[in-house]
């Protein structure tokens, strides 16, 4: 569907045609693989009718900002995600209660109504550090991040990388970690991006940029993590977009290497996990893993176990708080803050039961926690309104913007599976991006 996406805004209605016709198409093929996989026409009937109603968006979206790669567009992976949710491939899926609904529906209202106003609302780029200063804090940011990989697989070790197809290194190195310093790991991802805004506004040499790159990557293929990984390709695809046309190829390239990498990573971490495979494939697996009693391919079980099952986790929050009473006035939504501040640790800040950051439960149900469907309303329209911030100022050639715009995207992205926007790895990131780019 996004081959048509690039020429939505040129009034071309051939092309708006084409893609409603493949969207119905594709429509069509959904609704009878899960009338004949046995699943409740009803639910199906559900599915579809999200589906439609992101196809609309993503028409309507497109025109509005020309340009298919807009956040709305981005933000549609949410609302298909939550649409998916109705199928209830997974044995242990429960229906949302009303609560839960109107809590998701305000969310996707008051989020695009953030992008709305966001409108014709733009910084302006000031000079912080000269050149050489500018390539210093980069060097030492880069000297962090190998100390730090050097102090973890000591912890170690062993060196991830010799071991990755023999057992569960994930597991294990993920039990080892250094507490903070670990952050400096997971930048890494962005540290090719950053060499490349550096070398092409001539802060930094080619030679410099080849070796920091090849670096970084090394450090991160010893890490099993996909939210890295996907970190590194966002980051990389922006950074190129930005200086370079992108082509429909190239985003429908980029679509199917970040689903590879997904489905490849994780069937290692999977197959490496389990102690006795039984001559079961990964696909068998997962669906075990899930307790999914349909047929699924491995694309759909990983959609049910990362967006399905995690809006039942934020169903079971949400009838916790009903019963508790419970408000958490900011501590989830400003959770970088108790973090960076050792409130969590010493007992100042208290989650209690609502332990959201091991029961995963989408980005949605933080503000609600907070302060119920006021906190859904206000943080749902600023979480809008930074992205839209963020993406005029890219739009507008401002190079400061590249890495918090795809940190953007990495959010949205992941908005159905857990909440990046407050995630301490986000917020140390544009610290560092200040930095470096300022």
């Amino acid at each position: 569907m996004v081959i048509f996406f690039k020429n939505l805004y040129t009034k071309n209605y051939f092309n708006v045609i084409a893609f409603i016709l493949l969207a119905i198409i594709t429509a069509t093929l959904l609704y009878t693989r899960y009338l004949g996989m046995g699943i409740n026409p009803d639910l199906v009937s559900k599915f579809i009718i999200v589906y439609v109603i992101v196809c609309l968006i993503l028409i309507s979206a497109t025109y509005y900002f020309k340009n298919p790669l807009n956040p709305v567009n981005f933000y549609c992976i949410f609302i298909l995600c939550y649409g998916f949710s109705f199928l209830k491939l997974s044995a242990d899926s429960t229906d949302l209660s009303p609560t839960t609904h109107h809590i998701i529906i305000l969310s996707i209202v008051f989020f695009i109504l953030g992008i709305v106003f966001g409108n014709k609302l733009k910084t302006k780029q000031k000079v912080l550090w000269n050149s050489q200063s500018k390539a210093l804090i980069f060097y030492i940011t880069f000297v962090c991040i190998i100390l730090t990989f050097i102090l973890e697989i000591t912890t170690f070790g062993y060196l991830p990388i010799t071991r990755i197809f023999s057992f569960d290194v994930y597991k294990d190195t993920n039990d080892k970690l250094v507490s903070f310093l670990h952050y400096f790991i997971m930048i890494s991802a962005i540290v090719p991006s950053w060499a490349y805004i550096l070398f092409k506004n001539k802060i930094i040499s080619k030679r410099i940029l080849i070796y920091f790159s090849i670096g970084a990557l090394f450090i991160l293929i010893n890490y099993l993590s996909r939210q890295i990984f996907f970190l590194f390709l966002i980051s990389a695809f922006i950074t190129y977009s930005y200086y370079y046309k992108i082509s429909i190829v190239k985003i429908i390239s980029a679509l199917f290497i970040v689903i590879f990498v997904f489905v490849f990573m994780g069937n290692i971490r999977i197959m490496k996990s389990s102690s006795v495979l039984n001559n079961y494939t990964a696909e068998k697996l997962i669906r075990g893993l899930g307790n999914i009693h349909y047929k699924t391919n491995i694309l759909e079980s990983y959609l049910d176990i990362y967006s399905s099952q995690r809006f039942d986790q934020m169903n079971s929050f949400v009838e916790m708080k009903k019963v508790d009473g419970y408000l958490g006035y900011g501590i989830f939504t400003f959770r970088p803050l108790s973090s960076i501040l050792f409130l969590d640790r010493m007992g100042i800040v208290k989650y209690g039961e609502y332990t959201i950051t091991a029961d995963i439960s989408s980005y949605a149900i933080d503000p609600y926690l907070d302060l119920g469907l006021v906190g859904v309303i206000m943080m749902n329209f600023l979480y809008g309104f930074i992205c839209r911030l963020t993406y005029i100022n890219f739009i507008e050639k401002n190079t400061l913007y590249i890495i918090p715009w795809a940190l953007i995207i990495f959010c949205l992205i992941m908005s159905p599976f857990m909440n990046y926007f407050n995630t301490f790895i986000i917020w140390f990131a544009i610290f560092f991006n200040r930095l470096i780019l300022k």
